[in-house]
């Protein structure tokens, strides 16, 4: 097996944290989408998550990021992305702190103007891959809505326009092992079945089965 080291790569640049009292807002159109590729793989000196990123932005934004390893911040930076649509592969991870031990918990949190993306990654064990989840949004810079939580799912399923209602006709879904900014507030439809709000892209929410919401 071939070990890639990489310091950070590009895709760390985008997956930056707006850690600042930025007032800077995202243009209508614009969005932010990461969906791990699988494949990862975990060393106590280095995680390496394959990505898919794509996006567009209107105009060109400031960026600022901040990593953690079981919670301590071990690396930064800030910089600037150009406006423009975006679609490429990469890696998320790269180099952890001098004497890091398996298990540990990497983390990398974006907020660029009003997106939120949250990448984790858990390594288990040496040589393995590592668990994964990641959490974004993409509805037109909308911010999350006051009260949501970030919860991990435990299933995969479509998003829906209400309880008990219909696919989302833009064909948006969740899958096991991601997390997301949910309604803690479960609601239920005529039958009975429970759902929870999530927010998802687009211009409204949508609604997913409680039951895979953990």
């Amino acid at each position: 097996m071939v070990r890639k080291v990489r310091a950070l790569a590009i895709v760390l640049a985008l997956l930056a944290a707006l850690f600042s009292s930025s007032t800077a807002h995202a243009a209508p159109g614009d969005y932010l989408k990461v969906d791990y590729l699988g494949g990862g793989i975990c060393f106590a000196d280095e995680l390496y998550i394959p990505v898919h990123i794509s996006a567009y932005f209107a105009e060109t934004a400031n960026w600022t990021n901040r990593f953690t390893v079981d919670g301590v911040v071990y690396g930064s930076g800030s910089g600037a992305f150009p406006a423009g649509s975006l679609d490429f592969y990469d890696y998320a991870g790269g180099s952890t702190p001098p004497g890091q031990t398996i298990p540990y918990a990497w983390q990398v949190v974006l907020t660029f103007n009003e997106f939120v993306v949250t990448i984790n990654g858990v390594c288990h064990s040496d040589g393995s891959e590592p668990t994964v989840s990641i959490a974004d949004s993409i509805a037109e810079g909308r911010a999350i809505p006051a009260g949501f939580e970030l919860r991990w799912l435990s299933c995969s399923s479509a998003v829906f326009d209400a309880p008990g209602g219909k696919a989302l006709s833009t064909g948006e879904a969740v899958w096991a092992g991601q997390s997301w900014f949910v309604n803690p507030k479960p609601v239920k439809d005529a039958s009975g079945k429970s759902w929870t709000e999530i927010f998802a892209s687009g211009a409204v929410n949508g609604y997913i089965p409680t039951s895979c919401v953990q």
